[in-house]
């Protein structure tokens, strides 16, 4: 019933506004057919597209659904508490885009999962073509001596990811350490988590490059 209210008074209030700010993301069309939101949710969310010229982002459309950000190819969402979807297109060569979503969830740590969708929201299993995911190994910098690194393996077991979305067709990668860094921490162990690099990837020609080792 709250959520059917809010959709009429989304309705009543965009009586007679133009409907053109919403058709500079390509990514609605994916957002209406995505199965993993309910009709209502949808419904709200396309409406406050369609209002962009009178809020700022983020916006909270209703306790568990916020919209966080908006652009020709991104939608982002938070869905709950500590959850968070983000949808960004990616070009492929043939002209149609490839759907890439990440999901995370914050609490009671970060962690991140990226996958990948036909236009019709077909997952791609076998996506390994497409990005590699990065292994904890890939986060210890070589200059490390090998009692260091012994200590950063440990550190990193098991491993948890965050991946962002950055400008220009970049993602981000890093590791989620809130719970390994504490006042508790030991301060050797601390200088090793810090050290932890990002790993960032740039889409070319229908797959991820790392672009720092």
């Amino acid at each position: 019933m709250k959520k059917l209210f809010l959709l009429l008074l989304f309705a009543c209030t965009l009586v007679g506004l133009p409907h053109t700010l919403s058709a500079q993301t390509e990514t609605r069309p994916y957002w209406e057919t995505s199965p993993e939101f309910a009709s209502e949710d949808k419904d709200l969310v396309l409406n406050v597209l369609d209002s962009l010229a009178l809020i700022k982002l983020p916006h909270r459309i209703y306790e568990e659904l916020e919209l966080l950000a908006v652009e020709k190819d991104l939608l982002s969402l938070k869905t709950s508490a500590s959850g968070q979807w983000s949808l960004r297109l990616l070009p492929l060569p043939n002209g149609t885009p490839l759907l890439a979503l990440i999901r995370t969830v914050n609490t009671p740590i970060g962690d991140s999962a990226l996958q990948f969708y036909t236009p019709s929201w077909e997952e791609i299993k076998d996506s390994n073509t497409v990005f590699s995911a990065p292994q904890a190994s890939d986060f210890i910098p070589a200059s490390m001596s090998a009692s260091d690194r012994a200590r950063l393996e440990q550190l990193l077991y098991p491993l948890y990811l965050v991946y962002k979305w950055a400008p220009q067709g970049r993602l981000e990668v890093s590791v989620s350490t809130p719970t390994l860094l504490s006042d508790a921490t030991r301060e050797a162990d601390r200088k090793l988590i810090e050290a932890i690099p990002h790993k960032k990837y740039q889409w070319k020609g229908g797959h991820f490059v790392l672009l720092n080792q």
